[in-house]
């Protein structure tokens, strides 16, 4: 799986499982990153597999943008609350989701060479 996964629309419960394991993919290797280079360890939350209450998941789940947020000084979004019924939210989730996790391994260098 890789980046681009995030930017896929979530529209059934295969396109929201696929979501789900880039997610934890992603959130795994930008932590490991943060270890390589800064000797930080922060929590890998449990954000696999997103279970039908998608509230403790989606708690988890933002802990884990706001520990990004803070460590790296990048953009952050209420993520805590989507709507996975709401095509309109998700849509706004998806992008939103996507430019983090972009921004972060992109500062982080993941996926480049250097």
């Amino acid at each position: 799986m890789s980046l681009a996964t995030l930017f896929s629309p979530i529209n059934d419960r295969r396109s929201l499982e696929e979501f789900a394991f880039a997610n934890q993919t992603s959130h795994l290797l930008l932590n490991k990153r943060l270890y390589e280079l800064f000797n930080l360890v922060i929590p890998n939350y449990s954000i696999f597999p997103i279970p039908d209450d998608v509230d403790n998941w989606a708690a988890a789940h933002q802990q884990a943008h706001n520990d990004l947020a803070r460590i790296l000084g990048i953009s952050n979004f209420d993520f805590s609350d989507v709507d996975f019924d709401d095509e309109e939210a998700m849509a706004f989730f998806v992008q939103s989701h996507g430019i983090v996790h972009r921004e972060a391994e992109d500062l982080l260098r993941i996926g480049i060479d250097f």
